[in-house]
Protein backbone atom coordinates (compact mmCIF):
# COMPACT_ATOMS: atom_id res chain seq x y z
CA UNK A 1 0.00 0.00 0.00
CA UNK A 2 1.12 3.52 -0.92
CA UNK A 3 1.84 5.30 2.39
CA UNK A 4 1.00 8.62 1.00
CA UNK A 5 -2.60 7.44 0.68
CA UNK A 6 -2.98 6.15 4.50
CA UNK A 7 -3.50 9.12 7.05
CA UNK A 8 -1.12 8.89 9.51
CA UNK A 9 -3.17 10.22 12.61
CA UNK A 10 -4.66 6.97 11.70
CA UNK A 11 -2.16 4.75 11.66
CA UNK A 12 -0.87 5.84 14.38
CA UNK A 13 -3.48 6.54 16.87
CA UNK A 14 -2.73 4.59 20.21
CA UNK A 15 -5.17 2.15 20.73
CA UNK A 16 -4.04 1.12 24.47
CA UNK A 17 -5.05 3.85 27.53
CA UNK A 18 -1.25 3.68 28.51
CA UNK A 19 -0.36 4.56 25.00
CA UNK A 20 -2.51 7.80 24.99
CA UNK A 21 -0.39 10.87 25.76
CA UNK A 22 -2.18 13.02 27.97
CA UNK A 23 -1.80 13.87 32.32
CA UNK A 24 -4.89 12.03 32.78
CA UNK A 25 -3.49 8.15 31.51
CA UNK A 26 -2.75 7.06 34.60
CA UNK A 27 -5.77 8.05 36.52
CA UNK A 28 -8.00 6.28 34.66
CA UNK A 29 -5.65 3.42 34.06
CA UNK A 30 -6.91 3.35 37.81
CA UNK A 31 -10.18 3.27 37.07
CA UNK A 32 -9.91 0.53 34.67
CA UNK A 33 -9.04 -1.86 37.21
CA UNK A 34 -12.39 -1.71 38.55
CA UNK A 35 -14.77 -1.86 35.45
CA UNK A 36 -17.91 -2.84 37.43
CA UNK A 37 -17.24 1.09 38.93
CA UNK A 38 -16.25 2.99 35.83
CA UNK A 39 -17.62 6.55 36.10
CA UNK A 40 -18.77 8.58 32.85
CA UNK A 41 -16.17 10.44 31.21
CA UNK A 42 -15.98 13.67 30.04
CA UNK A 43 -13.10 15.00 27.39
CA UNK A 44 -12.76 18.30 26.34
CA UNK A 45 -10.62 20.90 25.34
CA UNK A 46 -10.66 24.30 23.28
CA UNK A 47 -8.42 22.62 20.80
CA UNK A 48 -8.93 19.64 18.36
CA UNK A 49 -6.39 16.46 18.56
CA UNK A 50 -5.17 16.90 21.76
CA UNK A 51 -6.42 12.91 22.57
CA UNK A 52 -9.82 13.14 23.55
CA UNK A 53 -11.27 10.54 21.13
CA UNK A 54 -8.41 8.43 21.46
CA UNK A 55 -8.51 8.16 24.83
CA UNK A 56 -12.17 7.08 24.21
CA UNK A 57 -11.55 4.73 21.63
CA UNK A 58 -8.82 3.18 23.61
CA UNK A 59 -10.77 2.83 26.99
CA UNK A 60 -13.63 0.85 24.69
CA UNK A 61 -10.65 -1.20 23.05
CA UNK A 62 -9.03 -1.86 26.99
CA UNK A 63 -12.12 -3.11 28.03
CA UNK A 64 -13.55 -4.91 25.06
CA UNK A 65 -16.40 -3.84 25.63
CA UNK A 66 -19.79 -3.56 23.76
CA UNK A 67 -20.19 -0.09 22.10
CA UNK A 68 -22.47 2.22 20.86
CA UNK A 69 -20.36 5.43 18.62
CA UNK A 70 -22.36 8.31 17.38
CA UNK A 71 -21.52 11.77 16.79
CA UNK A 72 -24.10 14.04 17.93
CA UNK A 73 -23.82 16.45 15.08
CA UNK A 74 -25.38 13.94 12.74
CA UNK A 75 -26.56 11.64 15.78
CA UNK A 76 -28.16 14.76 17.74
CA UNK A 77 -31.79 14.53 17.98
CA UNK A 78 -34.12 13.51 20.79
CA UNK A 79 -35.41 10.20 18.21
CA UNK A 80 -31.93 9.27 18.26
CA UNK A 81 -31.77 9.29 22.18
CA UNK A 82 -35.00 7.93 22.53
CA UNK A 83 -34.10 4.88 20.16
CA UNK A 84 -30.80 3.95 19.38
CA UNK A 85 -29.41 5.04 22.93
CA UNK A 86 -32.01 3.60 24.90
CA UNK A 87 -32.14 0.25 23.55
CA UNK A 88 -28.23 -0.04 23.52
CA UNK A 89 -28.50 0.83 26.92
CA UNK A 90 -30.30 -1.31 28.37
CA UNK A 91 -29.92 -4.15 26.08
CA UNK A 92 -27.77 -7.58 27.16
CA UNK A 93 -24.05 -6.82 27.29
CA UNK A 94 -22.13 -9.35 25.58
CA UNK A 95 -19.36 -10.29 27.95
CA UNK A 96 -20.43 -9.20 31.04
CA UNK A 97 -18.55 -5.72 31.12
CA UNK A 98 -20.86 -2.76 31.62
CA UNK A 99 -21.67 -0.96 28.30
CA UNK A 100 -20.51 2.03 26.56
CA UNK A 101 -22.34 4.72 24.26
CA UNK A 102 -19.76 6.77 23.22
CA UNK A 103 -20.26 10.60 21.86
CA UNK A 104 -18.00 12.44 20.03
CA UNK A 105 -18.88 16.36 19.51
CA UNK A 106 -21.14 15.77 22.60
CA UNK A 107 -22.07 19.85 22.50
CA UNK A 108 -24.32 19.13 19.35
CA UNK A 109 -26.83 17.41 21.01
CA UNK A 110 -29.97 19.48 20.90
CA UNK A 111 -31.52 20.52 24.25
CA UNK A 112 -34.72 18.28 24.21
CA UNK A 113 -32.00 15.25 23.46
CA UNK A 114 -29.62 15.98 26.25
CA UNK A 115 -32.62 16.51 28.87
CA UNK A 116 -33.54 13.07 27.53
CA UNK A 117 -30.22 11.73 28.21
CA UNK A 118 -29.45 13.01 31.62
CA UNK A 119 -32.51 10.16 32.64
CA UNK A 120 -31.38 7.81 30.73
CA UNK A 121 -27.64 8.19 32.18
CA UNK A 122 -29.24 7.46 35.63
CA UNK A 123 -31.52 4.53 34.80
CA UNK A 124 -29.66 2.62 33.11
CA UNK A 125 -25.90 2.97 35.07
CA UNK A 126 -25.54 -0.85 36.22
CA UNK A 127 -25.38 -1.48 32.42
CA UNK A 128 -23.74 1.06 30.91
CA UNK A 129 -21.76 4.06 31.30
CA UNK A 130 -21.06 7.01 28.44
CA UNK A 131 -17.72 8.90 26.90
CA UNK A 132 -18.33 12.09 26.06
CA UNK A 133 -15.93 14.50 24.26
CA UNK A 134 -16.05 18.16 23.13
CA UNK A 135 -14.57 21.06 21.92
CA UNK A 136 -17.43 23.74 23.81
CA UNK A 137 -17.74 22.03 27.51
CA UNK A 138 -19.60 25.59 28.15
CA UNK A 139 -22.58 24.13 25.70
CA UNK A 140 -23.04 21.07 27.75
CA UNK A 141 -25.30 22.15 30.61
CA UNK A 142 -24.13 21.66 34.79
CA UNK A 143 -26.59 18.95 35.32
CA UNK A 144 -25.39 16.90 32.15
CA UNK A 145 -21.59 17.90 33.30
CA UNK A 146 -22.51 16.70 36.82
CA UNK A 147 -22.98 12.98 35.98
CA UNK A 148 -19.74 12.72 34.40
CA UNK A 149 -15.73 12.80 35.60
CA UNK A 150 -14.87 16.13 33.55
CA UNK A 151 -11.56 15.62 32.33
CA UNK A 152 -9.35 18.63 30.46
CA UNK A 153 -7.06 17.81 27.61
CA UNK A 154 -4.61 20.61 27.44
CA UNK A 155 -1.65 20.29 28.07
CA UNK A 156 0.19 17.00 26.82
CA UNK A 157 3.58 16.31 27.82
CA UNK A 158 6.18 17.76 25.68
CA UNK A 159 8.83 15.13 25.89
CA UNK A 160 6.41 12.58 25.61
CA UNK A 161 5.26 14.11 22.09
CA UNK A 162 8.66 14.91 20.86
CA UNK A 163 9.36 10.63 21.52
CA UNK A 164 5.63 10.01 19.65
CA UNK A 165 6.93 12.21 16.75
CA UNK A 166 10.30 10.59 16.41
CA UNK A 167 8.82 7.30 16.14
CA UNK A 168 6.88 8.11 13.62
CA UNK A 169 9.97 9.63 11.78
CA UNK A 170 11.85 6.61 12.50
CA UNK A 171 9.21 4.13 11.38
CA UNK A 172 8.61 6.11 7.70
CA UNK A 173 12.00 7.54 7.20
CA UNK A 174 10.58 11.26 7.54
CA UNK A 175 13.98 13.37 7.90
CA UNK A 176 14.23 15.43 10.96
CA UNK A 177 16.88 17.05 13.43
CA UNK A 178 16.22 16.86 17.14
CA UNK A 179 15.52 20.78 16.99
CA UNK A 180 13.33 20.48 14.14
CA UNK A 181 10.82 18.31 16.31
CA UNK A 182 11.74 20.29 19.01
CA UNK A 183 10.42 23.31 16.95
CA UNK A 184 7.36 21.71 15.58
CA UNK A 185 5.74 20.38 18.96
CA UNK A 186 6.55 24.22 20.05
CA UNK A 187 4.53 25.56 16.89
CA UNK A 188 1.73 23.24 16.81
CA UNK A 189 1.38 22.57 20.40
CA UNK A 190 -0.91 21.21 21.90
CA UNK A 191 -2.65 19.74 18.68
CA UNK A 192 -1.04 16.23 18.07
CA UNK A 193 -2.78 15.84 15.24
CA UNK A 194 -1.44 18.53 13.15
CA UNK A 195 2.05 17.49 14.51
CA UNK A 196 1.73 14.41 12.38
CA UNK A 197 -0.40 16.06 9.26
CA UNK A 198 2.98 17.61 9.05
CA UNK A 199 5.06 15.22 9.48
CA UNK A 200 3.41 13.62 6.86
CA UNK A 201 3.47 16.34 4.47
CA UNK A 202 7.09 15.95 5.36
CA UNK A 203 7.45 12.87 3.51
CA UNK A 204 5.45 13.65 0.87
CA UNK A 205 7.29 16.11 0.17
CA UNK A 206 10.49 14.35 0.92
CA UNK A 207 12.00 17.18 3.11
CA UNK A 208 13.27 17.89 6.17
CA UNK A 209 10.70 18.48 9.26
CA UNK A 210 12.25 21.91 9.70
CA UNK A 211 11.83 22.84 6.30
CA UNK A 212 8.11 23.20 7.07
CA UNK A 213 8.29 24.60 10.23
CA UNK A 214 9.51 28.17 10.15
CA UNK A 215 11.76 29.59 13.13
CA UNK A 216 10.94 32.96 14.60
CA UNK A 217 13.19 34.80 11.87
CA UNK A 218 10.82 34.11 9.51
CA UNK A 219 7.79 35.19 10.93
CA UNK A 220 9.33 37.77 12.29
CA UNK A 221 10.83 38.73 8.86
CA UNK A 222 6.95 38.55 7.76
CA UNK A 223 5.33 40.50 10.51
CA UNK A 224 8.36 43.30 9.60
CA UNK A 225 6.32 43.60 6.38
CA UNK A 226 3.29 44.26 8.01
CA UNK A 227 4.49 47.17 9.96
CA UNK A 228 6.42 48.26 6.88
CA UNK A 229 3.13 48.27 4.88
CA UNK A 230 3.89 45.88 2.39
CA UNK A 231 0.93 44.34 1.62
CA UNK A 232 1.41 43.67 -1.86
CA UNK A 233 4.42 41.49 -1.37
CA UNK A 234 3.17 39.77 1.66
CA UNK A 235 0.16 38.91 -0.27
CA UNK A 236 2.51 37.51 -3.00
CA UNK A 237 4.35 35.76 -0.46
CA UNK A 238 0.83 33.47 1.00
CA UNK A 239 0.00 33.27 -2.34
CA UNK A 240 3.34 31.42 -3.97
CA UNK A 241 5.42 30.62 -1.27
CA UNK A 242 2.80 28.85 0.99
CA UNK A 243 3.25 30.83 4.34
CA UNK A 244 1.43 28.85 7.25
CA UNK A 245 -0.65 31.53 7.80
CA UNK A 246 -2.42 29.88 10.67
CA UNK A 247 1.27 29.80 12.31
CA UNK A 248 1.77 33.36 11.46
CA UNK A 249 -1.90 34.79 13.08
CA UNK A 250 -0.93 32.32 16.09
CA UNK A 251 3.14 34.22 16.48
CA UNK A 252 1.41 37.56 15.98
CA UNK A 253 -1.57 36.73 18.72
CA UNK A 254 1.31 35.35 21.44
CA UNK A 255 4.78 37.75 20.08
CA UNK A 256 3.70 40.90 19.14
CA UNK A 257 0.56 42.10 19.89
CA UNK A 258 1.57 41.97 23.85
CA UNK A 259 4.46 44.56 22.49
CA UNK A 260 1.95 47.43 21.51
CA UNK A 261 0.39 49.91 23.82
CA UNK A 262 -3.00 48.54 24.90
CA UNK A 263 -5.45 50.00 22.52
CA UNK A 264 -3.75 48.89 19.80
CA UNK A 265 -2.68 45.77 21.63
CA UNK A 266 -6.54 45.30 22.46
CA UNK A 267 -7.07 46.00 18.82
CA UNK A 268 -5.07 43.49 17.08
CA UNK A 269 -5.72 40.76 19.40
CA UNK A 270 -9.46 40.96 18.44
CA UNK A 271 -7.87 40.69 14.51
CA UNK A 272 -6.21 37.33 15.21
CA UNK A 273 -8.98 36.09 17.37
CA UNK A 274 -11.36 36.82 14.44
CA UNK A 275 -9.31 34.94 12.08
CA UNK A 276 -8.90 32.03 14.28
CA UNK A 277 -12.28 31.79 14.48
CA UNK A 278 -13.17 32.05 11.00
CA UNK A 279 -10.36 29.22 10.44
CA UNK A 280 -11.99 27.08 12.36
CA UNK A 281 -15.00 27.82 10.10
CA UNK A 282 -13.63 26.28 7.17
CA UNK A 283 -13.18 29.36 5.18
CA UNK A 284 -10.03 29.02 2.94
CA UNK A 285 -6.99 30.33 5.87
CA UNK A 286 -5.31 32.50 2.73
CA UNK A 287 -7.99 34.77 2.10
CA UNK A 288 -9.05 35.26 5.77
CA UNK A 289 -5.64 36.45 6.56
CA UNK A 290 -5.01 38.16 3.77
CA UNK A 291 -8.35 40.48 4.17
CA UNK A 292 -7.04 41.10 7.69
CA UNK A 293 -3.65 42.98 6.36
CA UNK A 294 -5.15 46.46 6.29
CA UNK A 295 -6.36 46.27 9.27
CA UNK A 296 -3.12 45.20 10.84
CA UNK A 297 -1.35 47.51 9.13
CA UNK A 298 -3.76 50.43 10.60
CA UNK A 299 -3.10 49.03 13.64
CA UNK A 300 0.66 49.56 13.80
CA UNK A 301 0.39 53.08 12.51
Amino acid sequence: MDLKNVLWTEKYRPTEVEKVISIHTNKILKYLENPSALPNFLFYSKVGGTGKTSMARAIINDLKCDCLVLNASADRSIDNVRTRVKEFARGKSTNNIRRCVFMDEGEKLTKDAMDALKNMIEEYSDNCFYIFTTNNINKINQPMQSRFNCMEFAQPDKSEIENYLVQICDNENVKYSPEGIISLVEKKYPSIRNMVKLLQDCKVQDINVSELVYNNDKLEELWTMIVEKKFNDLRRLIIEEGIDVEELNEYIFYNKAPSLELAKQVKLIQLCAKNERDFNFGCDKNIIFISSIPEMIMVTK
